[in-house]
């Protein structure tokens, strides 16, 4: 899986309803470049000690491209992501 500090973010993802990860920026930011997800495919990001899950705030790619532009959409500091989104 990916390779992350012990403070890093982790990122998952929704695959066939199935949650996928953890990963790091750099691994979702290069399979983001390859054309690997759709728009509408949704990101969990959680931090070292918390679980993923349905009650995790996602994002979906085409909302992340709008809050960080499409060239580095996962760019965002962990603090500056919505704590609770519903």
């Amino acid at each position: 899986m990916g390779s992350e500090g012990p403070s890093s973010t982790r990122i998952f993802f929704k695959d066939k309803n199935e949650f996928q990860g953890p990963f790091n920026e750099r691994r979702i930011q290069e399979w983001y470049r390859l054309g690997l997800f759709e728009n509408a495919c949704l990101f969990y990001f959680v931090k070292p000690g918390t679980a993923s899950d349905d009650s995790t705030s996602s994002f979906a790619l085409e909302e992340l491209c709008s809050l960080n532009g499409n060239h580095t959409p996962f760019k965002c500091p962990s603090d500056a992501i919505p704590a609770e989104k519903t």
